[in-house]
């Protein structure tokens, strides 16, 4: 069985929200946008909100309280099962989640955490804005369409380059094999920088003192770097073993 509840506590709404591009306007440490629950007809934006660190959406004027997966069956009309996969993929594909059958592929997948992808510097957008015109003032535009940039020209009419948000993951852009080689390259990177700033805290240590703390922290990004390199190149192997197996 897959883990849903767990899914669902670990979810980042304000990534769901963005992969999905609903409008949000941020008012101090909260963010609000218009209330999801379809028995809510709401027209402002000042009741349903939510924070960073959330995993859910609440709305203080019907007391609805509106987790990742049900955002995303609202707003994308997919199925329970589908809206928890997509989930799924938005928060790093967790090995802990899925259990999938075998198949005839021994291969596993290659994951990393979203803690590890935020260590290393790797970001995939949830979405990206196609443009596809310009308008003269801002209109309200129909969902899936928001503005991205004010053009200004001296003398001219402000305008607005209207855009097409578009859902995407890292398969929209590269291949199992590619995203694997950049994302051990980017780990590699991001240990050896990591092992420089040890050194660097180490002599400060040796004459000051107080160091312990971040020597301790540094150590345990370049365990992390070294655990997703080890499972890069497990993975690249097992591939390459299995293509030689299969053109036999």
């Amino acid at each position: 069985m897959n883990d849903i509840s767990r899914l669902k506590e670990e979810a980042d709404i304000a990534m769901v929200v963005a992969y999905l591009g609903i409008p949000t306007y941020k008012r101090g440490s909260a963010t609000f946008l218009l209330c999801p629950n379809p028995e809510h007809d709401d027209h402002k934006p000042t009741n349903c909100y939510y924070k960073d660190g959330w995993n859910n959406i609440y709305c203080r004027a019907c007391g609805c309280s509106t987790n990742a997966i049900n955002l995303i069956m609202q707003e994308t009309g997919k199925d329970f099962s589908d809206a928890a996969d997509l989930l799924w993929e938005l928060e790093g594909r967790p090995e802990w989640y899925k259990q999938e059958k075998k198949k005839k592929n021994p291969v596993p997948d290659f994951r990393i955490s979203r803690e590890e992808a935020e260590q290393i510097g790797i970001h995939f957008p949830g979405r990206l804005l196609a443009p596809v015109g310009i308008d003269f003032g801002k209109n309200e535009l129909p969902s899936g369409y928001e503005y991205d940039k004010k053009i200004i020209e001296p003398g001219a009419q402000e305008a607005y380059v209207r855009c097409k948000v578009n859902a995407c993951t890292y398969r929209d852009f590269m291949s199992e094999k590619a995203y694997i080689v950049m994302v051990s390259k980017k780990a590699a990177e991001t240990k050896e920088s990591t092992i420089a700033i040890k050194r660097f805290l180490e002599q400060i240590q040796k004459s000051a003192g107080g160091q312990e703390n971040l020597i301790k922290a540094a150590e345990w990004k370049i365990r992390l770097c070294n655990g997703i390199i080890k499972r890069a190149k497990h993975v690249l192997y097992l591939q390459k073993q299995y293509r030689k197996k299969s053109s036999l």
